[in-house]
């Protein structure tokens, strides 16, 4: 594949990309780990690299219950169940076309552990 293309990148908030320049976006237990003004710059971020009309697949964890660490300072490490409902505000110039639960093994302690979420940008 020597189309392909890794970069690092120091934060989600700055992505070095051109203005809807991709047709899809992933993000695989990132934002469910920002503050909650972070996830706000950050999604704002990933829907101006996203082309109209492509698509962003999310897996973050959505039990709202769940709320640990320190949640308000930018670069701290924490973990915030947010609701499938508070992701479709997060990325409102996007259709939720599906969501399906995370499952992992058996042996898990919870059933669950997120949702997988697939939305299509429309603007």
């Amino acid at each position: 594949m020597p189309d392909i293309q890794f970069v690092q990148i120091s934060t989600v908030v700055q992505l070095p990309a051109e203005d809807a320049r991709f047709d899809l976006a992933l993000t695989f237990t990132v934002l469910q780990h920002l503050s909650e003004a972070a996830v706000v710059d950050a999604a704002r971020e990933i829907a101006r690299i996203l082309r109209p009309g492509g698509h962003l697949l999310i897996c973050e964890e959505t039990d709202p219950t769940i709320r640990d660490g320190d949640m308000e300072e930018g670069r701290a490490m924490c973990t915030i169940g947010r609701p499938v409902a508070a992701y479709q505000a997060l990325f409102r110039g996007m259709t939720l076309l599906e969501t399906r639960p995370r499952r992992i093994e058996p042996t898990y302690p919870r059933p669950d552990v997120g949702t997988y979420m697939l939305f299509r940008k429309t603007s």
